[in-house]
């Protein structure tokens, strides 16, 4: 019981001397990564099929909407609103410990991005030739695109890129941004840690090679997001990269299916 106790003991000091603000941080993301992982993926489905008979495309599209849906509410507009939460009721901690007093220094606003693009635009080409050796490969096939009904025509594809956008800015937003603008400046470059950490084992459910690359990338990510002060660089990369490996598995495959 002693062990206990002072472990107990431990715990709420090491709690207590990383501040507020961080523990603040770190709870809300403990809670989107439990309602992103648990929040089912066909909530729109159930309210919509319920009222209507829908098409089994239909339906199809309906649940890609909610799937991105989901990622977006838990790892962007829970994470906004716990910002809102933690600048307006602490500002005086907030302002006394130099965490951002405001939502656009938590990587939302464009910063000193500009500079910076062309760093994306070549991380984007030096990426492309893996992304071709990987649409040529059967389990990338397999993962990409998401949904099926992607592989019906060029229409059907923009639409769940459309959706695969939301998905990639609450990805951004929630591991280079609130994650990584949050912790930072209070645990420094271990915040690149913690951010990388919970983002690697979201792949994990991915092609191995995939979960082994997400490693550097999250790292380079968060890097390039420190540097450049927001996150609509790595946005846009990733949404690139995903739109050309779901094309590039879709051609490799064989193309559109004509129905």
């Amino acid at each position: 019981m002693e062990k206990i106790s002072n472990t107990i003991g431990q715990f709420g000091a090491t709690t207590k001397e990383i501040g507020l603000h961080v523990n603040t941080i770190i709870a809300f993301a403990l809670l989107c990564l439990i309602l992103n992982n648990y929040m089912p993926v066909n909530w729109l489905n159930r309210i919509i099929e319920g009222r209507t008979q829908l098409e089994p495309i239909q339906s199809a599209i309906l649940q890609s909407a909610g799937f991105s849906l989901v990622h977006f509410i838990t790892l962007f507009t829970i994470p906004v609103i716990a910002l809102i939460f933690i600048i307006h009721v602490f500002p005086e901690k907030t302002a006394a410990q130099s965490f951002p007093r405001t939502l656009r220094h938590y990587g939302i606003g464009w910063a000193r991005q500009s500079e910076f693009i062309h760093l994306f635009a070549i991380a984007y080409l030096v990426l492309l030739p893996l992304l071709v050796w990987a649409g040529r490969r059967e389990e990338f096939q397999e993962m990409y695109p998401f949904f099926f009904y992607t592989r019906y025509g060029f229409g059907h594809l923009m639409i769940w890129w459309f959706f695969y956008g939301l998905y990639y800015l609450g990805v951004e937003f929630f591991f280079r941004g609130f994650l990584l603008f949050g912790l930072y400046p209070r645990i420094g470059n271990v915040a690149i840690l913690i951010s990388t950490i919970p983002y690697v084992m979201v792949h994990f459910a991915k092609p191995s090679s995939e979960a082994a690359g997400s490693i550097i990338a999250g790292i380079l990510l968060c890097y390039m997001a420190l540097r450049s002060g927001s996150i609509w660089g790595g946005f846009f990369l990733h949404w690139a990269v995903g739109m050309t490996m779901d094309a590039l598995s879709i051609y490799f495959s064989g193309g559109f299916i004509v129905r």
